[in-house]
């Protein structure tokens, strides 16, 4: 019985992959689905030094939003690189397109970045006593928009030679000052609710641009192949 069900989930893995591979198939029932997808990248800095390199092992993605607003995205890392979870707006189409604004007030917090601040060994980590402390830190990543970027079909190779679409986008990231205050966490949230419990909430942003960057990503669509693996 077990063999036949690692045969029956072999089979459909092959069945997605083989789909996810095949341009003419429309998988992707979403507005975006010309941008949608997971990315094999590598990161390069303003001074031209590699920073990450590309590998099957850590993935972009690319997917649309609940909403499914046309160039409305999350961009998507994994933790495994910047890190990276952010809501974009773009203009354009899938072959060049940029952020809607480079400005850091209309741009969405970067999620994976506050979760790395309440991890603050020391600081946040520890949960308050009382209501009303305020913790104050700056971080860099906080915010990020797209300068420029183009997903072109067909225009890359992978390791074992499948043509597959590259990626391309200058990603800006901007810096912040932050502040999180202490709060009396309400009882039905609570571990027991008849003892008090605090917790940190981000109270507040503001943009430091000393901590700004550009970083440069680069690569090609994940193609799901056994000899495109690391």
């Amino acid at each position: 019985m077990k063999k036949q069900l690692f045969y029956i989930a072999g089979l459909l893995s092959m069945t997605f992959v083989l789909l996810s591979c095949n341009e003419d198939i429309k998988i992707w029932d979403s507005n975006n689905y010309e941008y949608a997808g997971s990315y094999l990248y590598s990161i390069t800095k303003e001074d031209g030094k590699v920073e990450a390199k590309l590998s099957s092992k850590k993935k972009l993605e690319l997917y649309n939003t609940a909403s499914d607003v046309k160039n409305e995205l999350w961009i998507w890392d994994h933790n495994k690189n910047f890190p990276l979870k952010s809501k974009i707006a773009l203009t354009g189409n899938a072959t060049k397109f940029k952020s809607k604004s480079l400005n850091f007030k209309d741009l969405s917090n970067n999620s994976l970045r506050i979760e790395k601040e309440y991890e603050r060994k020391g600081e946040l980590e520890v949960a308050p006593t009382t209501v009303g402390t305020v913790k104050k830190f700056t971080t860099d990543r906080f915010r990020c928009a797209v300068v420029e970027g183009k997903i072109l079909p067909k225009a890359a190779t992978s390791k074992s030679g499948n043509k597959c679409d590259s990626i391309y986008m200058k990603l800006k990231f901007f810096g912040a000052d932050l502040e999180f205050t202490s709060y009396l966490v309400p009882e039905k949230e609570r571990t027991n609710p008849k003892v008090e419990e605090f917790a940190w909430k981000l109270s507040k942003v503001e943009y430091n641009n000393s901590k700004d960057e550009v970083l440069t990503i680069s690569g090609h669509r994940y193609t799901g192949f056994l000899e495109d693996e690391d």
